[in-house]
């Protein structure tokens, strides 16, 4: 399959980690992250092109037959591990920009600082469950205060971009302590616009090399938890300096939106990773999608009340947030326009989806009749 004239060369964007089962390594132009023994390590490292095919095979010929080496070579060119390989190009997605800083992350390491931080972290519920219950004769005041507060001000747009970024970077470093923490690799970190939203992100893809079930949610959990920890510190800020200090009150608005927003499963975020965990189903939302569609086109789907209530919830959910948002914004900031607004979403809306059904209907049934 090779000619005997030919020196492999590993590719020079690999990061290598070792760990308790051999070694990690990490393409940080495609972003894939592999897990491999110590015999497979020696043979990458030695793939300097330097080498022939039959100079290579004679150094682990203790190790493998010339046929099982050959493959193992093929094996790395197609994971993209070598310098001849194709590399794969990174899919440009306008809604999330990320640019990073460092791709061979090393700042922490497993030990104990990093045991006493996961433990502070995973004790968000705790703190906050404290908090409101000091605060329990004031949470009809702060919950009043919340809900009639104007989020539209302008002047305080450079607030809430400062706000939400430290909020970010204290939300994913979390996920990356209890990551370290759990033997696992961070490698990758950086900043960049999540649906126009400044971020800092850490790459924690390295986490299904983790076989610990309860250390995975941990780690999809610590971002949650933390946020806890300032909210619930924040309320007491809140409480204590009053309402009036609204660099206070927006840091807890972002933090009561990013909780909720971050245990929904209905958008990829921490809510939906710690439910397919929960589950031990990979790629829950496109298979319940999926099921739910092949479910209207084949009488022989096999029922799943998961997959259906799932797959239905998804469905509905977009549509439902627009037009929230639409009326959350156009009541508060176009009040002139409400009335025009009702009509469309109370009469146009429902009216187009059922010429839409029906049309849909009747296509079927045309479909129907020229297959039989």
């Amino acid at each position: 399959m090779f000619t005997d004239d030919w020196q492999p060369k590993h590719n020079h964007d690999l990061i290598f980690r070792e760990n308790d089962s051999g070694f990690i390594v990490r393409n940080t132009r495609t972003k894939q992250t592999f897990t491999i023994g110590k015999i497979e390590y020696q043979i990458i490292q030695n793939l300097d092109g330097s080498k022939k095919i039959g100079e290579l095979y004679q150094l682990f010929d203790n190790f493998f037959t010339a046929s099982q080496f050959e493959r193992y070579l093929l094996l790395l060119s197609s994971k993209n591990l070598l310098e001849q390989s194709e590399q794969t190009k990174n899919r440009f997605d306008v809604l999330k920009i990320l640019l990073p800083i460092t791709k061979n992350f090393h700042f922490l390491k497993k030990g104990r600082v990093s045991q006493i931080l996961s433990h502070i972290i995973l004790s968000g519920i705790f703190i906050l469950g404290i908090t409101l219950y000091i605060l329990r004769g004031h949470l009809e005041e702060i919950v009043t205060h919340t809900m009639s507060a104007n989020y539209f001000r302008w002047d305080t747009i450079i607030l809430y971009l400062f706000e939400i970024f430290i909020i970010g970077i204290l939300h994913e470093s979390s996920h990356a302590i209890l990551m370290i923490n759990s033997g696992g690799s961070v490698f990758e970190m950086g900043i960049g616009l999540n649906h126009f939203n400044p971020v800092f992100y850490v790459d924690i893809t390295g986490i299904k090399h983790i076989k610990d079930k309860y250390k995975r949610l941990q780690i999809w959990f610590a971002g949650i938890s933390s946020q806890m920890i300032f909210l619930g510190i924040g309320l007491l800020l809140e409480y204590q300096f009053g309402f009036g200090n609204y660099a206070i009150f927006l840091w807890n608005t972002i933090n009561i939106g990013m909780i909720f927003l971050n245990l929904t499963f209905l958008i990829k975020l921490d809510g939906y990773y710690i439910l397919c965990e929960l589950l031990d189903e990979h790629n829950l939302r496109e298979k319940s999608l999926s099921y739910v569609f092949e479910l209207f086109r084949s009488n022989n789907q096999v029922f799943d009340l998961t997959n259906l209530t799932i797959g239905v919830i998804d469905m509905l959910y977009l549509p439902i947030f627009i037009i929230n948002t639409m009326n959350f914004i156009i009541t508060r900031q176009f009040s002139n326009f409400v009335n025009s607004y009702h009509f469309i979403i109370n009469y146009i809306l429902p009216c187009f989806i059922i010429i839409l059904i029906i049309v849909m209907i009747i296509r079927r049934r045309r479909r129907a009749s020229i297959l039989s």
